[in-house]
């Protein structure tokens, strides 16, 4: 979870690797836009954070797709 002062933010994964984060968020349903929008806002929290090679990935499950952002 990513604390703000006012908001909080919850991926519903983050894997640590030696040179990357990898941020995965996983939908049910069709894509929106708001879920490319959300994932981005992840992404770019952690490299506020300093991380700099970020790497996010949206997956729908009932799709059986990975659309990478």
């Amino acid at each position: 979870e990513i604390l703000l002062q006012h908001n909080s933010y919850r991926p519903d994964r983050v894997v640590f690797l030696q040179d990357q984060v990898v941020i995965l968020d996983y939908k049910t349903g069709s894509p929106k836009d708001a879920h490319q929008t959300q994932i981005k806002r992840y992404s770019k929290l952690y490299e506020q954070m300093g991380f700099e090679n970020v790497t996010a990935y949206l997956v729908y499950l009932e799709l059986e797709q990975v659309v990478r952002v």
